[in-house]
């Protein structure tokens, strides 16, 4: 009998959906404290996942979502950061 490998799921912080881990974007925020987009998954530090779209990172941030899975405070400066690196 062939196994087969699970998936694993997470849940985008801006539209609300279970999808492949592979299909999100993670949101880090290193142990220094910089947050950045993490497009290998591997990054250390604690992570939040959102669709690839601009709508549901910006979804994240104007619900506060995002700030509250990493524990931090996004300033505009943050925000735009973000986007850009989008």
């Amino acid at each position: 009998m062939v196994k087969v490998k699970k998936t694993p799921q997470r849940r985008c912080l801006g539209c609300d959906t279970n999808k492949d881990k592979k299909e999100l974007l993670r949101v880090v925020r290193s142990p220094q404290g910089d947050i950045s987009l993490d497009k290998t998954g591997k990054k250390p530090g604690r992570g939040a996942y959102v669709c690839c779209s601009r709508e549901c990172v910006l979804a994240a941030i104007s619900g506060k979502r995002l700030e509250k899975a990493l524990g931090v405070t996004i300033n505009e400066e943050l925000k735009n950061k973000l986007l850009e690196e989008l």
